[in-house]
């Protein structure tokens, strides 16, 4: 997923690539349906359609409380190929060995406690980095997620406050920047993208290079909203790593998500490209939709 660049050959190439790609194909003739052999544009905002109907399980919802579901195995397997392709697995290590920045994106109580850890232990293991910022929003934490950091010692009342509480768990007092994004009360909820402007904001660069960590599933999605908030609006280089499923902390707490959730996030990266590509054309209504 790392090829999507701010450059416009490139990201234009990428985006045709990723869009009519085989596995991507796939897994649309699932249902019974084929992207149509449009320009990526409108191939996207068509899998923006299809996917609402076909992929959205959280319909509204939080993804802590998506819709479970079932598929048969053949159907499982083909889900399962397409996912390292589409960037949604096996985007855990980084290709360089030193960046100007990192950035551990917020989520889930139970992401803002693990991607502070698995960057650590990046770290740890010699990766230099000129600075570390952890990015959450105001969105209130739910029961599940307060318990959550409860069992860890940790308490808090926003997504904001649970990377706090990861951070400091994982890094120590002190060497990681936390970015609170804020929306207006009444507008909708802060996200990645309000992140990554919160943090240019706190932290305007310029910056040559920086590092994404999030978790595997939400590689493409969280890339791509990069690109379109850093990379073209400050010039930045973006690479994008995800936690890796199994990943495990101390307590025994191990990563997991199902097929349903991939395919969920399978419709973000969608959506997030599609306003990626509008971003280029100057389109500020799908740029800047939510």
């Amino acid at each position: 997923m790392n090829p999507f660049t701010a450059g416009t050959d490139d990201l234009e190439r990428s985006a045709r690539e990723w869009v009519f790609s085989p596995e991507l194909r796939d897994l649309v003739a699932i249902s019974g349906a084929q992207i149509p052999a449009t320009g990526t544009r409108e191939a996207l905002a068509w899998l923006d359609d299809f996917s609402a109907a076909e992929w959205d399980f959280r319909a509204g919802r939080e993804r802590s409380a998506m819709r479970p579901q079932a598929f048969e195995p053949g159907v499982a397997a083909t889900i399962t190929t397409s996912l390292r392709e589409l960037g949604l697995a096996g985007r855990t290590t980084p290709a360089a060995g030193a960046y100007d920045r990192m950035l551990i994106l917020g989520g889930g109580a139970p992401a803002c406690v693990t991607r502070p850890a698995f960057a650590a232990a990046l770290i740890a293991g010699g990766l230099r980095v000129g600075g570390v910022a952890a990015l959450g929003s105001d969105r209130p934490l739910i029961e599940v997620e307060r318990e959550f950091l409860a069992e860890l010692g940790a308490a808090g009342h926003t997504e904001a406050d649970a990377i706090a509480a990861g951070s400091r768990a994982a890094f120590g007092v002190g060497p990681v920047h936390v970015v609170r994004a804020i929306r207006d009360e009444g507008t909708t909820r802060a996200n990645t993208a309000d992140t990554y402007d919160a943090w240019r904001a706190a932290d305007p660069g310029p910056h040559g290079r920086v590092l994404i960590v999030t978790t595997e599933p939400y590689v493409p999605f969280q890339h791509f909203d990069a690109v379109r908030k850093l990379g073209l609006g400050s010039g930045c280089s973006v690479e994008t790593i995800g936690v890796p499923a199994g990943f495990e902390l101390s307590n025994g707490f191990q990563v997991r998500f199902t097929l349903a959730h991939c395919l969920q996030e399978v419709r973000s990266a969608i959506r997030s490209l599609r306003r990626l590509l509008a971003a280029l054309d100057g389109d500020r209504a799908i740029a800047d939709s939510r």
